[in-house]
C-alpha cells in the first residue's frame, strides 16, 4: 500500500513539474520570437535609411512589436476566458 501511495505521489510531482516546464518554454519561445521580430525590423529600417542610428531603430521597432503584440493579445484572452459561461 505504501508503494502505491508513493508511486501516485511521484507521478503527480513529475506531471506538475513537466507542465511548469511547458509554460516556461512558451514564455521563452515568445520572447525569442519578439527578439527576432525586432532584429528583422531593425535590419530593414537601418538598411533602407542609413542615417537612422542603431538605438533609434531599436526603440521604434520595439515599440512597433509591442503594439503589434498588444493588439493580438485581447482576442486570445477573451477567447480563453470563456466569456463567463
Amino acid at each position: 500500500m505504501k508503494r502505491l501511495l508513493c508511486a501516485i505521489f511521484l507521478v503527480g510531482v513529475i506531471y506538475s513539474g513537466t507542465s511548469a516546464f511547458a509554460v516556461d518554454a512558451v514564455r521563452q519561445s515568445s520572447a525569442s520570437l519578439n527578439q527576432r521580430q525586432i532584429r528583422g525590423c531593425m535590419a530593414k529600417r537601418m538598411s533602407s535609411d542609413r542615417t537612422v542610428s542603431y538605438n533609434d531603430a531599436k526603440k521604434v521597432c520595439a515599440d512597433a512589436v509591442k503594439a503589434q503584440n498588444q493588439t493580438a493579445a485581447p482576442p486570445l484572452a477573451a477567447a480563453s476566458s470563456g466569456g463567463g459561461k
